[in-house]
């Protein structure tokens, strides 16, 4: 309502210039704000001290805020919080403890498992049922005592019914009998379970609405179970947006699911394991920034799956932004995407940059995790990562065995790395088929490939650099696109759009057992490089529309098994190097373009009425633009003004 949207307005607007909640113009406003809307406004008071736990008087300020229907519970600047127990958060409430320290307390027993908060419905399941029946489909049956308390928009968990089997269904009831419940996903699709299972436990949750964590440095002083700190399930509306995190155990800071509308950020952080997870389902969120140092994993893990840590949750996530996710020294990969078996992920946007340092052998990791059998499989739509620029130890992307339809990084740039990777590596232990790959503005600092597969059976439909600059590096045994050796894969489309390179062994590197179905070139500059193609397997239609190549060590294209046929509006070619095209043996080679050179002598598979320019002074033609005929008097070239055949 109005009135709400004025409150938190208000509260934004003012939120630097009043930090202290005991001033006066603070307390006139969530006193004159808080009694239009109805809601609680609580102040905590100074901290116990000594050992004393905090909790219970938090807590009942937040409960008595749930009994008001909601409010803020806002803690007083300066204090440091000693936790002995989990603080529960219900709807329409919101935690604010900016400027404050809070430490979970190590006493031993329940308090060993204390995580910092939680929200009140995943606290608070409504009912719980086995026996239920689940054949495939978005109808669970066998269920009187879910179905007789649930409401439509509940939760639901369903253990093995998702995941292909790996894991749990978790979706939200759409309708209901008196013995049946009937599943949607969070963003409304219908859910479907992706394994059959029989007697299986069925665990029903409200969903809470509109809750805030604002604020804080939170130092959490061991592990707890499930991992995150901040657990936060079934929710939608939720903001948590955290000062400081540091763990010395091995729990996420943020870990979220089944959660829809969602903001996060951590500004700073030190953690020995995963900063911020966000675990399906989930839909409509947004991170905002997450930065800092985990010491053996992620700093962003997007997962569908039943993943290391919430292993109790899974479901597919469609749509999320990233503003920044910055790593200091950060041991592990700092963001990491994976959907897994029967899950999907799409929707995935970096707006900003996934920058800064990391130790780790590679930066950003889409695809099946070898540390979790859960995640391999799954399937990816449009995942766009944005600015990749990290001073690393090894690559920037790996892309581990995944089903994708589109795969984007818009500028990828590595200054300073001294010791690393390829760029982009494309691998993992089963089968890879990318629909797009697309890659922008890449700059390497090191000598190593830029994108190369070695994995059996990978398929990318179409692999597209768009300006791409590798500028007077030292990549002389190095490649833009390579194929490790006798690896079995399919490249569909090459394309690369106003790129310059220079110093490269060879722009297009297939190796045995990989074929590329195109290379395109829309203009761009190449010099000082090896080769343009080395192409060993299959055919390869090759279309140049006038790119500069200046000073290659040998002849552009190189064929040894691969049929090669050339089109375009033709190349300028500068310096010293060799001609078009070179064959190992008879592979058969057709080129039609009016700018294109080449000694048609090593021409086969012609067609009637290619046009090229012969380069061999030594044929009957000489050199000059010919064309080719077929006629009842026998076929051949001709030259367009002389005359002359052969």
């Amino acid at each position: 309502n109005t009135d709400a949207w004025l409150f938190e307005q208000v509260s934004e607007v003012f939120a630097d210039q009043v930090t202290d909640p005991e001033s006066p113009v603070r307390e006139a406003i969530d006193a004159a704000l808080s009694a239009s809307i109805g809601a609680f406004v609580g102040q905590v008071g100074p901290a116990a001290g000594g050992t004393t736990s905090d909790s219970p008087a938090i807590q009942d300020l937040l409960d008595a805020a749930r009994t008001a229907g909601g409010g803020r519970v806002i803690g007083k600047p300066g204090e440091s919080y000693l936790l002995g127990e989990s603080l529960i958060i219900s709807s329409n409430t919101t935690l604010d403890m900016t400027g404050c320290t809070l430490t979970t307390k190590d006493g031993g027993g329940s308090e060993s498992n204390v995580r910092f908060t939680e929200n009140y419905s995943h606290a608070n399941p409504v009912a719980t049922a086995t026996g239920t029946i689940a054949d495939n489909a978005s109808v669970i049956t066998n269920c009187a005592t879910i179905a007789t308390a649930a409401a439509v928009g509940d939760s639901v968990y369903l253990a093995g019914a998702g995941g292909d089997g790996n894991g749990p269904l978790v979706a939200n009831v759409a309708s209901k009998t008196s013995n049946t419940i009937t599943l949607v996903t969070v963003d409304g699709r219908p859910a479907t379970a992706t394994a059959a299972v029989t007697g299986a436990d069925l665990v029903l949750y409200h969903r809470d609405q509109d809750i805030r964590v604002i604020g804080g440095s939170w130092n959490l002083t061991h592990s707890v179970e499930p991992y995150p700190a901040h657990l936060m399930y079934h929710v939608d509306g939720l903001r948590v947006d955290l000062d400081y995190f540091t763990s010395s155990g091995t729990s996420r800071g943020i870990g979220v699911a089944s959660v829809k509308n969602y903001w996060l950020r951590i500004k700073s952080a030190f953690a020995e394991s995963v900063v911020m997870q966000i675990t399906g389902p989930a839909t409509s969120g947004h991170v905002e920034h997450v930065e800092g140092y985990s010491d053996e994993d992620d700093l962003l893990a997007v997962v569908a799956c039943d993943y290391i840590g919430q292993g109790d949750m899974g479901g597919d996530i469609v749509g999320l932004t990233v503003g920044n996710v910055v790593g200091r020294d950060n041991a592990g990969v700092l963001m990491k995407v994976l959907a897994g078996a029967g899950r999907y992920v799409t929707g995935v946007k970096v707006l900003g940059r996934i920058g800064g340092t990391t130790a780790n052998t590679v930066c950003v990791h889409v695809g099946d995790d070898p540390a979790s059998a859960s995640t391999t499989g799954g399937t990816y739509g449009d995942i766009d990562l944005g600015t990749i620029d990290v001073k690393g130890q090894g690559g920037l992307l790996y892309l581990a065995s995944p089903a994708a339809d589109r795969i984007a990084a818009r500028r990828i740039h590595d200054p300073l790395a001294a010791v690393g990777g390829n760029a982009v590596g494309i691998g993992g232990t089963s089968t890879v088929t990318i629909k797009q790959l697309v890659l922008s503005g890449i700059s390497r600092g090191a000598a190593y490939n830029c994108v190369v597969w070695s994995t059996d059976d990978t398929t990318v439909e179409q692999l597209i650099f768009d300006k791409f600059q590798i500028p007077d590096l030292d990549l002389t045994t190095y490649y833009l696109v390579s194929s490790a050796t006798s690896v079995t894969a399919t490249i569909g489309d090459v394309i690369l759009n106003d790129c310059q390179f220079s110093d490269v062994k060879h722009l297009v590197n297939t190796d045995q057992g990989a074929t590329v179905r195109s290379i395109t070139l829309n203009g761009g500059r190449f010099k000082d490089c090896g080769r343009f193609a080395a192409l060993y397997a299959g055919s390869c239609t090759v279309i140049l529309n006038t790119p500069v190549f200046k000073d290659f060590a040998a002849d552009l294209i190189y064929t040894q098994g691969c049929a090669v046929t050339v089109f375009g509006s033709g190349f300028v070619y500068q310096g010293a190097g060799g001609a078009l095209l070179q064959r190992a043996g008879s592979e058969a080679c057709r080129v039609n373009g009016i700018g294109l050179q080449v000694d048609i002598s090593m021409l086969a598979g012609r067609v009637d009425g290619d046009l090229c320019y012969n380069t061999n002074g030594g044929l009957a033609c000489g050199p000059s633009m010919v064309i080719y005929r077929v006629s009842g008097s026998g076929n051949g070239w001709k030259a367009l003004y002389s005359g002359a055949t052969y």
